[in-house]
């Protein structure tokens, strides 16, 4: 492959993500209310119609929170 390639060089994973990152990844603070959507899960449909579910915020806590207690 070298030599189809003559101009090309080896890069470290660290220098590559320099060049491809130059600044840390940050995202803004988005306010979330526990009754905002976290999730949205979905059954293939394989006995009928596909239905799907919303799970909020406060559901997935309270999930997290049953399963640590146990």
């Amino acid at each position: 492959m070298a030599e189809n390639t003559p101009d090309a060089r080896a890069v470290s994973l660290s220098e590559w993500q320099a060049l491809c990152l130059p600044e840390p990844l940050t995202r803004p603070p988005v306010p979330v209310n526990r009754d905002d959507t976290a999730v949205m899960m979905f059954t293939s449909g394989t006995t009928g119609e596909p239905k799907g579910a919303i799970i909020t915020h406060n559901n997935l806590l309270c999930a997290i929170d049953a399963y640590t207690q146990n």
